[in-house]
């Protein structure tokens, strides 16, 4: 990795560098997995492409979970079932002690755009038959959406 940088020319290098640094802050602050940020290889030809595609990963990661990590406010208890993403598990709002359901998606189970559409269609619910969205956080590389 390091000699593919110390390769590309100085304005390519600039760019990555400054958004290898941008997806390190991101990473850090959310405790997002690089796995969710990344894309495939830069080259001379898709510097500009690349960017612009992380760029989007960064600010639809924002878009969908919360800062800072509110994962000691929820406790997860057994699991009840396995959605089409991830596992449900039944879990308490520590400080309302209000019953939750915790889907925990892995990095492995879903891409990024089918993250952002389960968390914004369960965001934008309103419908008292349909399950209430809470928050969502990453919490050991796994997305936690609270419901």
């Amino acid at each position: 990795q390091l000699e593919k940088l110390l390769n590309l020319p100085p304005d390519s290098l600039s760019k990555e560098l400054e958004l290898q640094q941008e997806i390190l802050d991101l990473m850090t602050q959310y405790d997002i997995p690089s796995s969710l940020l990344c894309c495939d290889e830069f080259t001379d030809n898709n510097t500009d492409q690349k960017i612009e595609e992380v760029k989007k990963n960064v600010i639809t990661m924002r878009h969908i979970i919360s800062p800072p990590d509110p994962s000691s406010n929820y406790e997860q208890h057994e699991r009840i079932g396995k959605g089409s993403f991830g596992e449900i598990y039944r879990g308490v709002n520590n400080k309302t002690n209000q019953a939750v359901a915790i889907k925990i998606l892995g990095n492995s189970d879903t891409d990024l755009n089918d993250i952002q559409q389960l968390v914004t269609e369960l965001s934008q619910c309103q419908c008292p038959q349909i399950v209430r969205y809470y928050t969502s956080f990453f919490k050991d590389s796994n997305l936690w959406v609270i419901m």
